[in-house]
């Protein structure tokens, strides 16, 4: 199996983390439920994020399989409608991604670490003013 092969899987693995732990995190966009509930400022806002691959990371392995290991980033970007509740938001995220097992078809997950904490800021593109906070990860597999 290839890196190819497992960044695919790997996506789809962490997307499958994020909905067995009924957080509100979407694949590439906002998760259904996520955001203002109603007029943005008058109704509740429920914080969600959206998970992204990145680019980077790298291939390893033996001469047998010289790219069967794969080093892949993650960055999961969240927002609240305070400071305290995107961080909460992201401290949801941490126990998530980092205690609870990923489970990736054909391949052994040997670490999952916080590669960048991303901070948290307050975006004034709309109306109220929202919270953005993300951490990026490193997940490293090798074939089983």
């Amino acid at each position: 199996m290839t890196t190819l092969n497992a960044s695919r899987l790997t996506t789809d693995a962490i997307v499958a983390l994020f909905t067995s732990a009924a957080l509100k995190i979407g694949d590439g966009d906002i998760p259904t439920g996520g955001g203002w509930q109603g007029t943005p400022g008058l109704s509740v806002f429920n914080g969600y994020g959206i998970l992204f691959p990145i680019a980077g990371g790298s291939s390893d392995g033996d001469v047998g399989r010289p790219d069967s290991d794969a080093d892949l980033i993650y960055q999961v970007s969240v927002w609240g409608g305070t400071r305290a509740a995107a961080d909460a938001v992201l401290d949801k995220v941490n126990t998530v991604i980092l205690t609870w097992p990923l489970y990736i078809p054909g391949r052994v997950v040997r670490l999952v670490r916080v590669d960048t904490f991303g901070g948290c800021r307050r975006e004034d593109t709309g109306e109220p003013a929202l919270y953005m906070a993300f951490n990026r990860y490193r997940v490293y597999t090798t074939p089983n």
